[in-house]
């Protein structure tokens, strides 16, 4: 099991392709918006998995984002306070080095 906790930071130019709107593309909708660099999102996780057998390993995971105190919290493309998102998955091991040390249950 593992948890995480952690921000999202972005400098202008992504922060500005994700949010900002170009005065050739606004509307009265949707007015124009010059993205600033900052914090972009702050995300909570948790995740675990389960070793199978020697090569085979599953996993899950759920994540938290809030987009509360984001730089750009002011843009019209921003329509969500959060979102939650989740996983699970198999992982297989397809080959292993010849130099490694082995364990004790290897």
């Amino acid at each position: 099991m593992d948890a995480s906790l952690g921000a999202v930071l972005g400098n202008a130019a992504i922060n500005d392709y994700l949010y900002g709107v170009s005065p050739a593309f606004a509307t009265g909708q949707r007015p124009a918006y010059a993205a600033k660099s900052g914090l972009m999102l702050t995300r909570l996780g948790l995740g675990g998995s389960y070793r199978l057998q020697r090569d085979w390993r599953a996993f899950a995971f759920v994540r938290y984002d809030t987009y509360t105190g984001a730089a750009n919290r002011a843009s019209p493309l921003l329509r969500q306070n959060s979102g939650t998102s989740a996983g699970i998955g198999l992982m297989w091991t397809w080959q292993r080095s010849s130099s490694l040390a082995r364990g004790p249950d290897e």
